[in-house]
């Protein structure tokens, strides 16, 4: 009986790796795509796709096609995959999709291919479960604060990486008559929120862990970022702003930062066009801002959305697997992520960038990131707000900290079954 069933395995062998055999000389193989929201990018899809066809052509003989759909919601690929019909390709939220699909078993491990080893640690690290690459990340973002070069020029100032250094760039201003940071704090929901948002964030990451863990445990306080110096970074964004902060909005306070009224503000590239709209001349800096005396702690924020990965149950696998992969080939990466207009992932791309997206490129190469953890949207409500008035003086810090538990708390509340 034994000799019966391996003799029919060998067959079964045999008969597999003849019909690869008959692929790879030259029966057509069609693959299936599922692009949610990317119809904006269709022409340089179109033109990967080309270069993919003709690249399989003439290396490994395969004549490949390749249907693309390309969905506004993500529940079409949500029901295709729950209904045992997985596109051989498909893109998704890395951070928001990726753990639910995985466990149903539908991602790939992508981290022994050669082009894993191309992605900087820190984005590899977002599109990473349990040790296993799951995606190839295509759109990003970084921020943390915009800031005038020209200004920090003029006064002979690099971008500060350190506590110290931050305090003699606001002595250097000072003197002249500057304010090292604009703070139009008229919306409790845009800039004073982020300026106390981003140290918090940072503070986070770098210095307390555990912070977010206890803190949807019932277990945390804002106070343990606060004994860690997130206030001290929010005191002296508050201490050296813009005069009439809470009277300035959200657009005149952009107009002022682009005619130089004040040397950094606390945003992220999202604003660069009005900036530059409001100053064509402007020369506009991404930087970091510090926390402590340690420059490695002085991160942005890297957010990985999307990401295009395959169906490891395909009957195609491995072509839709080499599909995948070739987002980061040398001869089409760069082409496509500029075509695409997405950020510079992996250390083999060369892409055409603003400055400011350059200058936040140099800190995801350097691994002085980190993953924004998502909170209740009560949270961030409560952030601007208490912000405002922590800088009103209509509140003091113990205030705040209360205000911000009781919000986390209430938060999670809400979000139990």
């Amino acid at each position: 009986m034994k000799k019966v069933s391996a003799l029919f395995l060998a067959i079964v062998l045999l008969i597999s790796l003849i019909g690869v055999a008959t692929q790879a000389a030259g029966e057509e193989v069609k693959l299936n795509m599922i692009l949610t929201n990317y119809g904006r990018f269709k022409p340089a899809v179109d033109d990967l796709i080309e270069k993919f066809i003709i690249m399989q052509k003439e290396k490994n003989g395969i004549t490949v096609s390749i249907d693309v759909e390309y969905p506004q919601e993500k529940e079409v690929l949500a029901s295709r995959l729950a209904n045992d019909e997985s596109p051989d390709i498909f893109n998704l939220h890395v951070a928001l999709d990726a753990p639910l699909y995985d466990k149903g078993g539908f991602l790939p491990d992508l981290s022994d291919e050669p082009v894993a080893a191309l992605l900087y640690d820190g984005v590899r690290d977002m599109a990473t479960i349990d040790g296993r690459l799951i995606a190839i990340p295509l759109e990003s973002f970084v921020w943390n604060c915009l800031y005038n070069k020209t200004l920090f020029k003029e006064h002979g100032l690099t971008f500060p990486n350190t506590i110290s250094e931050l305090k003699h760039v606001i002595e250097t201003f000072s003197a002249a008559g500057i304010p090292t940071f604009s703070t139009p704090f008229n919306d409790p929901g845009q800039f004073v929120g982020w300026s106390s948002q981003v140290p918090m964030c940072a503070v986070a990451a770098q210095l307390v862990p555990d912070f977010y863990e206890k803190m949807e445990a019932g277990e945390g306080s804002f106070q343990s970022l606060v004994d860690n110096g997130w206030l001290d970074v929010v005191d002296l964004i508050f201490a050296n702003g813009t005069s009439r902060a809470l009277d300035t909005t959200t657009d005149d306070g952009l107009v002022n930062f682009a005619n130089g009224d004040g040397a950094i503000l606390m945003t992220g590239p999202w604003y660069s066009n009005q900036i530059m709209e409001a100053n064509p001349d402007f020369e506009l800096g991404l930087g970091a801002l510090p926390i402590d005396e340690n420059p490695e702690n002085a991160v942005v924020m890297l957010a990985v959305s999307t990401g295009i990965t395959y169906s490891p149950d395909s009957k195609n696998a491995e072509l839709a697997k080499d599909f995948v992969t070739f987002v980061l080939d040398n001869a089409v990466t760069n082409e496509f992520f500029s075509a695409c207009q997405f950020n510079q992932l992996a250390s083999n791309q060369d892409i055409e960038m603003f400055p400011w997206t350059a200058d936040g490129v140099k800190y995801v190469e350097q691994n002085r990131i980190y993953a924004e953890h998502g909170m209740p949207s009560a949270v961030y409500t409560a952030i601007g707000r208490g912000a405002q008035m922590l800088f009103d003086k209509q509140i003091d810090r113990a205030a705040y900290v209360e205000m911000l538990d009781e919000a986390y708390a209430s938060g999670m509340e809400a979000l139990s079954p």
